[in-house]
């Protein structure tokens, strides 16, 4: 379980940080 929280949120931080950055095809 704490595997799997700290992946979601790794990857809500990475499109987060994406989304902020605003790359095309991320």
């Amino acid at each position: 379980a704490a595997y799997e929280n700290s992946t979601a949120t790794m990857r809500q931080r990475m499109e987060e940080l994406t989304g902020g950055l605003n790359l095309p095809g991320m």
